[in-house]
Formats: C-alpha cells, structure tokens, sequence
C-alpha cells in the first residue's frame, strides 16, 4: 500500500474560510489529541476548529480528498467522506454507512465539504 504525507487542513468560522496547515498567515496547532485544536493568526487571536485530514485519493480531477468532502459519483449520488480510526469511509450524507459500492473509491468528484457547502447535505 502507498503512503502518502500527513495533510491537514481546518475551518475557520473567524475568519469564514478554509485554512490549509501549509499557510504561510495562519498557524494550525494539533495537540493534546482531543477535540479541540487551535488557530491563530497571531498570539492574541485564536479560535478552536475542527480539524480535517487529507485521506491518500485525489477525485477524477485530481483535487486531494479530505475529510469532511462531499463527493459525487458517476451517476450523480453523494458521499460524505469520513475519516475514523486511520482510515476513511465513504458515507451516506445522513451519517449511516454504505458498504454498497466500492468504486466510490475510484471514480468521484469532490463538489464541497460540511462547512462551506452545508446545504448539499438537505439532499439526504
């Protein structure tokens, strides 16, 4: 199996926008292993955000997958992508599993993610 480097990217409702770990502006700090991980721009300006992880598959457009993506197969259904315990699932937009079809895995584009395209998951 391929590795592929550890890639993390976080919301920010401060500052309503994805912040990628490699940004030069803002820091992303993961610790402590909880729930809670922190970003700042500065010393004074912090915010707790939820944290997403890049899962090793790039979409039919090359564009890396993350955790919290919504994604569309060839037929048009949608997907959560999920990541849980070191590995990831594509999931129904409600939350339950699909272990229906695995070509999810190679044939998707990703069309938003929870926090900017909140409204694609009204099409549960």
């Amino acid at each position: 199996m391929e590795h592929h480097d550890l890639e993390f990217r976080a919301w920010s409702d401060k500052w309503n926008k994805m912040v990628y770990a490699d940004d030069k502006e803002i820091t992303l700090s993961i610790s402590n292993g909880g729930s809670c991980h922190t970003l700042w721009m500065d010393a004074i300006d912090e915010e707790c955000v939820p944290v997403m992880q890049y899962v090793g598959l790039k979409d039919i457009n090359r564009t890396k997958a993350f955790s919290g993506d919504i994604v569309k197969n060839l037929n048009g259904d949608l997907r959560l992508i999920v990541y849980r315990f070191n590995s990831f699932e594509m999931r129904l937009l409600n939350g339950e599993r699909d272990s229906t079809n695995t070509t999810w895995y190679f044939h998707f584009e990703i069309i938003g993610n929870i926090y900017e395209n909140g409204d694609l998951l009204d099409n549960k």
